[in-house]
């Protein structure tokens, strides 16, 4: 599903757990701002229903543009588009607001 159009160095694993859990770690680069994004992904299987967090970030934030914001985007919509579903709830948080940050549990 995560392939090289969206990163390079992908690190992806599924863990043994009684909820499966996938981990995928990679970085796309975005020529805007000349570096290179990491961005963590930890897919939640719960029952029904699957959870997916994505956390991309620029350092330094200066040189963001946006740009973390649109890869955690692309990645969502890859995954989504790739197992067919839409997703029913987004939160698009800013690690810098706590009380934002402290509601993902």
């Amino acid at each position: 599903m995560l392939n090289y159009r969206h990163a390079s160095s992908i690190y992806f694993t599924v863990l043994n757990t009684r909820l499966r859990v996938a981990i995928a770690i990679g970085q796309g680069f975005y020529p805007i701002i000349s570096r290179l994004i990491p961005a963590f992904i930890v897919v939640i299987e719960k029952g029904d229903t699957t959870e997916v967090r994505i956390v991309a970030h620029t350092y330094p934030s200066l040189y963001d543009m946006g740009v973390a914001r649109r890869y955690a985007w692309e990645i969502l919509n890859t995954i989504t588009q790739g197992l067919h579903v839409k997703p029913v709830e987004v939160m698009d948080v800013d690690y810098m607001n706590s009380p934002e940050s402290s509601s993902l549990g």
